[in-house]
């Protein structure tokens, strides 16, 4: 089965991205912080003070002046300097604002939203495709010893990796159809991924000491900035977008308003010839976004990456997707929050055990790893809790084993007790 899964913004809130509403305003407290000028202040107080503008409409907006200002000076006209400088200011902000935002996801969360799925992916040809720049699946596969196809070259002890393009592998394909946080462009427009990235701000450029022409500078296509995609390698990342949508058998698109028409798009040419999954905690698009065929899925991104799509790549099972449709409320739930609490051993044992009922109540089926995890903690109480969730596991029969084996090394009566308990239910 091929499976494309499409993620937007939303799918990176619960790892400590912002959206762009939430980035805007920690964008302004950012200009404060710095002290700036009080005339720059008022520009992106205007810009966005209202509350119905994001940090998508304030860049939007800045080029637009700037572009103004350079129209003029090609018509022969001598406009001030002074009064563009203030926009040039915010745009440089704001470019190394997102890049930093973007770079300060929570690692353990956003292993623990995406192991699941990755490893659930030996059963399916998956492509992941997103607008995001965070690393959070490319730091889940390291973790895992995963690899992935995303177009560039393995890194191989280098601090650089080359874009080589897709050429058709066994891997998990990873399209960042606007770039990522380690991705940089040389004097030549190669992009170029380091090993080690950091934002950049400005006029400031890398200076690699390998055998590359010239200073590196950022790759990101920043939101408004639709010209970048006709610069390599962007035009063939969303041709093999396209193409992996074309042939894929089911499409699922998670954390996404669908505002951006390309990727309305591509969901319209989905939900006619496929069957076609769009994940939203509310389910709140509005009249006419959502294209008719496809099936809304009102779960949080955790939630659903955490549980739901895990298991419908393991059986591969549609059903396991219409059922979970099913649910017309939003999701309250906080799923991700409580596997991250869960799983953490440096956490108070009662705060683990809650976050475990957490989970229990919702009815979220974990994978076998973390289960495992959970099960072999040192903490007796946080063992013994995890058994309530063996049956909502589909490894509940081995699941079921594998603490029988727990129960002989730990000789805990607790333990012992409840496990005969569930033994005879499950």
């Amino acid at each position: 089965m091929k499976v494309l899964i499409f993620t937007g913004a939303g799918a990176s809130f619960e790892l400590g991205v912002p959206t762009m509403r939430p980035m805007v305003e920690q964008f302004c407290d950012h200009l404060h912080d710095l002290a700036l000028p009080a005339n720059v202040i008022e520009k992106i107080d205007k810009l966005v003070g209202d509350g119905s503008k994001d940090m998508e409409h304030a860049i939007d907006v800045i080029d637009r002046l700037e572009g103004g200002y350079e129209a003029k000076v090609e018509l022969g006209e001598s406009p001030e300097e002074s009064e563009i400088a203030p926009y040039r200011t915010i745009r440089q902000e704001a470019e190394w604002f997102v890049q930093h935002s973007c770079e300060q996801i929570k690692a353990e969360a956003a292993i623990r939203m995406w192991s699941p799925v990755l490893r659930a992916a030996a059963n399916v040809d998956l492509t992941i495709a997103s607008t995001n720049y965070d690393r959070a699946v490319e730091i889940t596969a390291s973790r895992l010893s995963l690899k992935l196809d995303d177009g560039f070259d393995s890194f191989s002890g280098r601090e650089i990796a080359h874009w080589h393009g897709f050429h058709g592998t066994e891997s998990i394909r990873l399209l960042k159809l606007h770039g990522s946080t380690d991705w940089y462009r040389g004097s030549k427009d190669e992009v170029l991924k380091l090993r080690h990235p950091m934002p950049l701000f400005g006029r400031l450029k890398v200076l690699p000491t390998d055998t590359i022409e010239g200073a590196l500078q950022s790759a990101l296509v920043l939101p408004s900035r639709e010209k970048v995609v006709t610069l390599p390698p962007f035009p063939a990342l969303a041709a093999e977008f396209r193409q992996q949508a074309k042939e894929a058998d089911v499409a699922i698109f998670i954390g996404s308003s669908l505002r951006d028409p390309h990727m309305r798009d591509v969901c319209i040419s989905c939900s006619q010839a496929k069957p076609t999954y769009v994940v939203s905690k509310s389910g709140d698009f509005g009249d006419g976004v959502v294209p008719d065929g496809a099936v809304i899925i009102r779960q949080s991104a955790g939630r659903f990456l955490v549980s739901t799509l895990p298991n419908f790549l393991y059986k591969q099972d549609k059903s396991i997707l219409l059922r979970a449709a099913q649910n017309e409320g939003s999701d309250r739930s906080k799923v991700l929050a409580w596997l991250v609490t869960a799983c953490d051993e440096g956490s108070d044992a009662n705060a683990r055990c809650v976050a475990i009922e957490d989970l229990a109540n919702a009815q979220i089926s974990l994978s076998r790893e973390d289960l495992m995890l959970l099960l072999r903690s040192k903490d007796a109480d946080v063992s013994m809790f995890s058994l309530g969730l063996i049956p909502l596991s589909m490894n509940s029969e081995e699941l079921l084993e594998e603490a029988h084996k727990i129960n002989e090394e730990k000789q805990d009566p607790n333990f012992t007790a409840e496990l005969d308990t569930l033994s005879k239910l499950v």
